[in-house]
């Protein structure tokens, strides 16, 4: 748990005009979740929230996998749906049939705001404008490692869709176990209830309305036992 632990960026970068925040806290002692924000040049990042199938040990090491093909990756490949390709050929050949990775990538320049996004086969994330509205980011290509490259070229290939974070905007990446946590009822929380929370809270720091998530999985929770990894990463782009 502790060498995985330091596999997370240690701090997020100072990115004008941005605010981030993050947290991960895994079902058990590891987890498959993983987050990152990486440069790629000048003030221009990566930001990345993966989520890997399965629990405990067995993901953990996978999760070490998918963050040192990224690392490794990072600044060799010119698009994101080139890296996503090769990511996906990488784990494909060195991962077991059941096992791949959904994940959400996003290039993201702070001057500009804009932002290009490849999702794996990942939940949809949240973009929740200044005014409240808010639109899904959703799947654009198949999870990771899930099916052979010359299959993924052929009938699947991985899409690149574009979005800009105007002043006061937030965009919220997450894994499953966000949403998907359950109360004692096995109600879900889901992706509406996390828009209404969020909502009336937007303009807060993005420090905060982490903190506030967690709690408020908590006591949707209850009693229930928190069954996956959850992990939530979030950017805003100050007003």
């Amino acid at each position: 748990a502790s060498i995985q632990l330091n596999l997370f960026p240690a701090r997020l970068p100072k990115m004008a005009d941005l605010e981030l925040a993050a947290r991960n806290r895994p079902a058990r002692t590891c987890g498959g979740d993983y987050y990152d924000a990486l440069r790629i040049s000048g003030q221009t990042h990566l930001i990345c929230v993966a989520d890997v199938s399965g629990k405990g040990l067995p993901a953990s090491l996978l999760m070490s996998n998918m963050q040192a093909t990224m690392r490794a990756l990072l600044g060799r490949i010119p698009s994101l749906t080139e890296l996503a390709t090769l990511t996906n050929s990488l784990l494909y050949a060195t991962t077991p049939d059941n096992k791949y990775v959904t994940a959400i990538l996003v290039e993201l320049d702070p001057e500009t705001g804009k932002g290009r996004y490849v999702n794996a086969g990942h939940q949809d994330c949240l973009l929740m404008r200044a005014c409240g509205e808010v639109e899904w980011i959703k799947s654009t290509g198949t999870p990771l490692g899930l099916m052979a490259p010359d299959i993924i070229e052929l009938m699947a290939p991985y899409s690149e869709q574009s979005f800009e974070l105007h002043p006061g905007d937030l965009l919220a990446l997450f894994s499953d176990g966000v949403t998907e946590a359950q109360d004692e009822g096995e109600n879900e929380f889901g992706d509406e209830r996390l828009a209404r929370f969020l909502r009336p809270i937007r303009r807060e720091p993005a420090e905060t309305l982490v903190d506030k998530v967690f709690c408020e999985i908590d006591r949707f929770a209850g009693s229930a036992p928190q069954y996956d990894d959850i992990t939530l990463f979030i950017i805003k782009r100050e007003a």
